[in-house]
């Protein structure tokens, strides 16, 4: 009898000192390992981007969910979202730009759940927290600096420099749009008083409603009337044409003027070229 009031004895203490140990178990189903947070470099200067590195488990039965919140000096930098399933662990990280001085960076869970039936899970270690002294930002080299000069040395002089090309192309384009209308509109009048001039009214020598003619002194002087004069005045009338299409069109006009200046200068260099170059004796 005394032997099975010892062996329940034992029983009933061994169920009353294990039941703490078990809920404190089971409230410590997931977490952060201890001492577990770094960046993903170790020589950081000032106004670099590195990430915070931040390894989640969950050591209970159920899948889990939960944020990951990071801060810097108590200034939230970034979040990220975590689904665990049971058993499994991962790796959380957000991004940050470094500033020069000493930090305190803080990674803490938060809204840690069973992800099916949304009952909160305790978890254990939730906060770690990281100290870092970040340097500042050596100078740059005496090259680099030169280029920065004088490159913003450049972007000024264009800045200044646009404006007045600009002006000047716009006044050039104005008097060379006047001098192209103004061709226009003495072409056209000179086509006008050519067809004028053919329209008129009859000259001296012919009677009205009577047929007319006056023979010239020779033949040869009828072959010269009759092929030499109009031939040249419609190759006149032709040409007036051809140039009243070219100058009327913006998109004929302009090209074709670039490629008479292009070739005006082409021809200069050209000759200055042949002076310069000695003559072999």
């Amino acid at each position: 009898m005394r032997r099975v009031l010892i062996s329940a004895s034992a029983v009933i203490l061994i169920a009353l000192f294990s039941s703490p140990l078990y809920a404190v178990a089971e409230t410590a189903s997931a977490g952060i390992p201890a001492g577990n947070i770094w960046l993903s470099k170790n020589a950081v200067i000032e106004k670099e981007s590195v990430r915070i590195f931040l390894p989640v488990y969950n050591a209970s039965a159920t899948k889990i969910s939960g944020d990951a919140i990071f801060s810097v000096d108590t200034i939230q930098v970034g979040t990220a979202h975590f689904e665990l399933d049971a058993g499994n662990s991962t790796i959380v990280s957000s991004t940050w730009t470094t500033t020069k001085g000493a930090h305190s960076i803080t990674a803490r869970l938060e809204g840690t759940v069973d992800a099916k039936t949304g009952t909160e899970i305790s978890v254990s270690a939730n906060t770690q927290t990281l100290a870092v002294d970040i340097a500042e930002r050596p100078p740059a080299p005496a090259l680099v600096q030169a280029l920065g000069i004088v490159a913003s040395v450049a972007q000024n002089t264009v800045s200044v420099a646009l404006p007045v090309v600009a002006s000047v192309a716009n006044t050039v384009f104005k008097e060379t749009e006047q001098l192209r209308e103004s061709a226009v509109v003495a072409l056209e009048n000179s086509l006008n008083g050519t067809t004028a001039s053919s329209d008129a009214t009859p000259s001296q020598g012919l009677v009205l409603g009577a047929e007319t003619f006056r023979a010239p002194a020779n033949n040869d002087g009828l072959m010269a009337t009759a092929i030499t004069a109009p031939t040249s005045e419609g190759v006149m009338r032709i040409l007036q044409t051809i140039l009243l299409f070219l100058v009327s069109y913006q998109w004929i006009f302009y090209p074709l003027l670039l490629l008479i200046l292009l070739g005006l200068l082409f021809l200069i260099g050209k000759g200055m070229s042949r002076k310069q170059t000695p003559k072999r004796g």
